[in-house]
This record gives structure tokens, sequence and C-alpha cells, in this order.
């Protein structure tokens, strides 16, 4: 946690959401934080939970271990991706290859990905 939530928390009943719980350590950092604010109780939920997580929330719609990519996140994945394999002398179109296997739709690729 980077910064204090705000308010007292104490004696509060609290609920923590993440959209994914991939390792589980968000949600295990939230819940310690929250209980040395001596919250009574935390419950947590996500969308989703991989498989890895240590941390399996309370509530959740699915397990999943596919690469997931929320709408709002795909500019960063593209770049991200592609910043990758480029350090790994992969060509442009293995990477628009890859962003395809990601279930990338191809206009965000033609967007974001431009030929050397």
């Amino acid at each position: 946690v980077s910064f204090h939530v705000g308010g007292d928390l104490k004696n509060k009943r609290i609920l923590l959401e993440d959209d994914v719980s991939d390792t589980g350590k968000t949600f295990e950092r939230g819940i310690q934080y929250l209980n040395k604010l001596g919250v009574v109780s935390v419950v947590t939920a996500a969308l989703l939970v991989k498989p890895q997580s240590k941390h399996v929330p309370d509530f959740f719609v699915k397990k999943t271990s596919s690469w997931i990519v929320f709408p709002y996140e795909v500019k960063e994945t593209i770049l991200s991706v592609s910043k990758m394999m480029k350090k790994e002398n992969k060509t442009v179109d293995e990477i628009k290859e890859k962003l395809r296997e990601l279930k990338i739709p191809d206009v965000f690729i033609q967007k974001f990905i431009k030929k050397n």
C-alpha cells in the first residue's frame, strides 16, 4: 500500500476488491494493512483468480489460467509485449502474431504497432 486510505477504519467491516487475483500478493498486503488499521473483518472479491494465487478471494466469478487483457490495458499490453519481443530480436510480424495469439483485436495491433 503506497498511501493511507484515509478516514478511521477501526472496527469497520471492509470489502477489498481487485480485478484479478494473480499472485495474491496484492490481497495479502491489503489485508495486512487493513488489519493494522484495526478493522473488524476483511472480505475479498475479484472477477478472476489465477491457479497460482496465494490468496483465493471469498467471492470471485471465474478461475482461469488464461492471459487476461482488460479493455483499459490493451495499449499497455501491446507496448509491453512489443518491447519485450524487440529485445529478443523478433520481427514486427512475429510480434503481431504473438498479440493475435493473446486475442488482441487487429484494429488495436495496427494502431499501436508500426512497421520499422
